[in-house]
């Protein structure tokens, strides 16, 4: 529908909102998709409305290159059906109207990321392709703008009258512009499998090397006049399926209107640059009037004053004093907006509150409760009482028979931390003989463990003697807890060991829920391929759309029905959708097997690997490497398809951890109908599982030891003898001779 029906009056803000991101493109862009078929009808009908207005306003030559300008848009509009694709009849339509008053023609080819543009002379009609959006990765890397060249090639055919010629292309154009290729589609590679990622652009190479290499045939590629661009794109994705880029709509209408101008007119470069000045200020005059935000209506009168400077010398006419205009009436609105918002801001002098004000009032203070007080402490009696003292024990005598505990607070903590270590020492083996067996006893010296050693390494601090005593004992702990482990899951003593029955049950379980609900989801498949092929046959079957007239100025104009029976079926069809089904769990056999045992590990081999990291990393201060997992993260314990098999505690240290999403998290979780196949359907598992240490916040790699420990158990010396500190310590780390040596070096 063209922009001069549509009237300015009913554009919504949404609208405007389009128009000012991808005209003038500014520093905040959306972050999601917005190309839409009604969008690309208003981008289109601006234009033409951009075009009538500048024709108006431009002298007698300029005005029959923007005439043959305004055909080419209509051209391109009336080429497009409801759905944005190209419609075979009209393309036909177009292809015979071609003249000399109005040579061009535009195509859009948005399936292939294309677009073309024939123009006609008088012996000849040329045929020209060129990509239209570049790849995220251009985008991306290049500072600036892309410099690029259109058209990519062109073929020149001598007869174009050929009726069938014409049918031919014209079908072959409007099959392109709604069918995919699959090899044209960027390839990415998830859990072993090829996916296609829709977040990056088809490659052109339908359009731009098969097509002409086909017309080739029926004529000859030749070169012609082409253009260079420096085209600003941006890529911006935030939390949607697909990103937002600039529309490749708006870059083939500005490639086709250039070319046409240059080669109608001797002054067509200057003749576009003006127009482009003209057009976005009429879309700033709308913004304008609609209300537009100030920071909008700032960045595109900027824009519009940079082109305007550019312009070496412009052609003076109506169409520039209409420009200045319009800039002049924005900056008066916008200084009024500032005016009043100072107006708004500006904080009131209230003058009458200090009229009344008197200085008594801020110097003398009254307290009645004060008074009361002081007078009441020479009548009061003497009620002091003796104090009684009931003493309360703060250190007890441990039982040998029960684990001891570390309590809490400061008083007398030598004493308790003492008597604790004497108990491990004395009675801890006595205490494990008779507790060996039971439930709780891993958690409970799991407790006592990190218990003791957040208190004794404060205690201990720069204390060599008693941090080694601490270590010693946690030391005693850990090994008793290693034996009750090793008496509860006598499989913790073999290197390699069987999976335990239950797990191997659970894997076959999951394994045949996933096979039953794979084959639930290809029977699916099949029948929505089917019901796709029912829907696209009523479509076909219907050879016109339906439509409906209405008068303007006296002249009927057809409209495309909104409730068009044939368009329904393409919505129908085109709507059908599938999830995917992920495989559950790795592929790799032994993976898959530790994934299934962290669905329900047992309760006390859970205890003991969380104190034997909590020993060997916070006790004996190893460390590893501090790269923190960028977010977000997927556990294994939320992941969807595996949730109702998990039993495991969730309070545990250690669990699995994914960085790389689940293919049923990506935005290739629904796929349409129309293109998909079984293989897209049925995925691997996409997750990569890690073993995270959730109280540090990393995955568990190689624990290397430190000179923490060292340090820790080592007696420190005087300022006066520094320098003779390098001698106490002989780790791991430095040669058996090395202090000896040193010391030899100094004597000599």
């Amino acid at each position: 529908m063209p922009f001069t029906n549509v009237g300015l009056e009913n554009l919504t803000n949404k609208d405007m909102e389009y128009l000012y991101h991808h005209l003038f493109l500014p520093a905040e862009l959306p972050g999601g998709d917005d190309d839409c078929p009604q969008n690309e009808r208003l981008l289109m009908g601006f234009v033409h409305y951009s075009l009538g207005s500048f024709i108006m306003k431009a002298d007698p030559e300029t005005g029959a290159v923007i005439k043959a300008c305004t055909v080419m848009i209509e051209r391109l509009r009336k080429s497009k059906t409801f759905h944005g694709f190209l419609s075979a009849g009209s393309v036909q339509v177009i292809l015979q109207q071609l003249s000399l008053e109005a040579p061009s023609a535009l195509f859009h080819v948005p399936a292939q990321n294309s677009g073309a543009f024939m123009y006609k002379t008088a012996a000849s009609v040329t045929f020209e392709t060129f990509e239209l959006s570049p790849s995220n990765q251009a985008v991306m890397e290049t500072r600036g703008r892309l410099v690029r060249r259109f058209p990519a090639n062109a073929t020149e055919i001598q007869d174009l009258e050929d009726e069938d010629f014409q049918a031919t292309l014209a079908k072959t154009l409007a099959k392109m512009s709604h069918q995919t290729v699959e090899e044209t589609k960027h390839i990415v590679e998830k859990a072993k499998q090829e996916h296609v990622e829709d977040r990056e652009t088809v490659h052109p190479r339908i359009v731009v090397d098969l097509l002409p290499g086909i017309l080739r045939g029926a004529g000859e590629q030749v070169t012609v006049t082409a253009i260079s661009k420096n085209t600003h794109e941006e890529v911006m994705w935030n939390n949607s399926k697909l990103p937002w880029r600039r529309s490749p709509l708006w870059l083939l209408i500005r490639v086709g209107l250039q070319l046409t101008m240059v080669r109608c007119s001797s002054r067509g470069r200057d003749m576009y640059k003006e127009f482009m000045v003209f057009m976005m200020a009429e879309a700033l005059s709308i913004s304008a009037k609609h209300g537009a935000a100030s920071d909008q209506l700032h960045t595109m009168s900027a824009k519009v004053c940079r082109r305007l400077c550019k312009l070496d010398q412009p052609c003076d006419g109506r169409w520039l004093t209409h420009v200045r205009h319009i800039i002049l009436e924005t900056s008066q609105s916008l200084a009024h907006r500032w005016g009043q918002i100072c107006m708004e801001n500006e904080g009131p002098l209230d003058l009458k509150a200090i009229e009344s004000f008197k200085l008594s009032d801020s110097i003398q203070l009254s307290l009645p409760e004060m008074e009361a007080f002081v007078a009441s402490i020479s009548g009061g009696e003497n009620m002091a009482e003796v104090a009684r003292f009931d003493p309360i024990p703060q250190v007890r005598l441990l039982d040998d028979n029960r684990l001891p505990t570390i309590g809490t607070g400061e008083q007398y903590l030598p004493f308790r931390l003492a008597m604790l270590e004497s108990w491990v020492a004395a009675n801890l083996d006595f205490w494990l003989e008779r507790h060996v067996g039971e439930e709780n006893t891993c958690g409970e010296l799991k407790e006592l463990i990190q218990c003791y050693h957040q208190v004794a390494s404060r205690q201990y601090s720069g204390r060599p003697e008693g941090a080694s005593r601490m270590l010693l004992t946690i030391g005693e702990l850990w090994v008793a807890m290693d034996k009750a482990a090793i008496h509860a899951l006598p499989s913790l003593k073999l290197y390699e060991h069987e999976v335990p029955i239950a797990h191997q049950l659970l894997k076959i379980e999951i394994e045949a829920q996933a096979q039953t609900e794979r084959q639930a989801k290809k029977e699916e498949l099949r029948q929505l391929k089917d019901k796709y092929e029912m829907w696209m046959k009523k479509y076909q079957d219907r050879a016109e759309c339906d439509e409906y007239t209405r008068e303007e100025y006296g002249i009927p104009v057809p409209y495309h029905s909104h409730r068009c029976v044939r368009c329904g079926y393409l919505n129908k069809a085109n709507s059908l959708c599938i999830d995917i089904h992920e495989w559950p769990l790795p592929q790799d056999d032994l993976k898959a097997q530790s994934t299934v045992f962290e669905l329900s590990v047992p309760l006390i081999f859970s205890e003991w690997r969380d104190s034997t990291l909590y020993v060997i990393n916070d006790v004996l201060l190893s460390k590893q490497s501090d790269i923190l997992p960028e977010q977000p993260l997927y556990p294994l314990r939320d992941y969807l398809p595996l949730r109702k098999y998990f039993k495991t505690g969730r309070g545990y240290r250690v669990h699995l951890l994914s960085e790389a999403k689940p293919n049923m998290a990506t935005h290739r979780r629904t796929l349409d109908v129309r293109s998909c196949t079984e293989s897209d359907v049925c995925v691997n598992n996409g997750l990569r599982y890690q073993y995270f240490d959730e109280s540090r916040g990393w995955f568990l790699e190689e624990l290397l030891p430190t000179q923490g420990l060292s340090h820790l158990c080592t007696f420190g010396l005087p300022e006066r003898a520094h320098t003779l500190r390098r001698f106490l310590m002989r780790t791991w780390l430095e040669e058996y001779l090395e202090p000896a040596r040193h010391a030899e070096d100094r004597l000599q």
